[in-house]
């Protein structure tokens, strides 16, 4: 629903006055730098402030510079993202971060068009480096925004409703006061992660209370309304524990959709009431060569991916014949971990058996 003019003015007022005062002290909001604003917005995606902030101050640290992002080597890339999961965000931050030193000469875009032509960077994204790198007049729309108008307007469909987005597009376009995007759009996040909370949120500190229907009508609690749940899909997985006086057997995935430019501890899916300790050997023969004895399991662990539940089966092996191993297969030690970028699941397992 859309404002008439002197109330949407008073809207944007109250909500920016609110923003000037409350806003939380984060490093990226110190210069408005629009390579520490990026990184700081695709780190952000699906992570909270509070676990980023480690991250970006590490990151900033080791990479003050587009350019060094775009030079980094990937497995030097991928540790230091080591922990924050949906790895693909990174990958095309490099990618992206690339296109930039060889399309606009290292110089970060200040448009959502040309925004939008690199690679990784979606319609939020782009938003949020031209609006608050470069104040902007360009909406964005994430998570807490579409929380904020779907109580503000009462809406009704669950939050992935593709209409209902495109509903919040529009007015989040519509409530941009001109000239002063930077702080309205960070005003609005503010509002969604302080104060218009998932649960519990906070209506009597809440600056805009009066414009908001869920409120009124008492149903902050319902709405909005929560996307329908999909059950994960169950996997099986076998983990090959292959130690020698070298160290554990780790192997690179240099090509896998699933946590591509990561090490793990050897793993092969394993398909419905098949044998897995068959399954493990004959991958192993395969990969490596040589011949291989899958012993007893030594455990089992379970791990959540975004759309998978992964049940992991741990045996522990021996063999292998020649101990040359191919391209993407190493070993790791306790003094050289810390060099290998792992999954959280496979950094406790290594770090549990070295």
């Amino acid at each position: 629903m859309q404002m008439p003019p002197e109330i949407l003015n008073t809207f944007q007022q109250q909500l920016l006055s609110w923003f000037q005062e409350h806003q939380r002290d984060l490093p990226w909001r110190r210069s408005y730098d629009p390579y520490g604003v990026w990184v700081s917005e695709v780190m952000l995606q699906q992570t909270q402030v509070k676990t980023v902030l480690p991250y970006y101050e590490r990151w900033m640290k080791r990479l003050p510079r587009l350019q060094d992002l775009a030079s980094l080597p990937e497995r030097e890339l991928m540790g230091l993202w080591e922990g924050l999961g949906y790895y693909s965000r990174v990958r095309n931050l490099q990618k992206a971060a690339q296109a930039v030193c060889d399309q606009h000469q290292g110089v970060v875009p200040d448009s959502v068009e040309q925004l939008l032509q690199l690679p990784g960077v979606g319609r939020y994204t782009a938003g949020a480096i031209a609006s608050i790198a470069y104040n902007k007049d360009a909406a964005l729309v994430d998570g807490n925004v579409i929380r904020v108008f779907c109580r503000l307007d009462a809406l009704e469909a669950p939050v992935n409703d593709r209409a209902q987005q495109q509903q919040i597009w529009a007015r989040a376009e519509a409530a941009l006061p001109s000239g002063q995007a930077r702080y309205f759009n960070q005003a609005l996040m503010e509002l969604g992660a302080l104060v218009c909370t998932p649960q519990n949120p906070s209506c009597l500190l809440c600056p805009v209370q009066t414009h908001c229907q869920a409120h009124q009508q008492g149903r902050e609690a319902e709405l909005p309304r929560p996307k329908p749940r999909v059950p994960p899909t169950a996997v099986t997985k076998a983990v090959a524990l292959v130690q020698t006086e070298q160290g554990l057997l780790v192997r690179f995935r240099a090509h896998d959709q699933l946590m591509q430019g990561l090490w793990e501890v050897p793993t092969v899916e394993v398909p419905p009431e098949a044998d897995e300790p068959e399954v493990l050997e004959r991958w192993l023969v395969a990969e490596l060569g040589g011949a291989w004895k899958v012993g007893a399991k030594q455990q089992t662990l379970t791990h959540r991916y975004t759309r998978f539940k992964a049940t992991l089966n741990c045996y522990v092996v021996e063999g292998g014949g020649s101990r040359s191993l191919p391209e993407h297969w190493d070993w790791v030690t306790a003094e050289t971990a810390a060099q290998f970028a792992l999954p959280t699941v496979f950094r406790k397992l290594v770090a549990q058996l070295l």
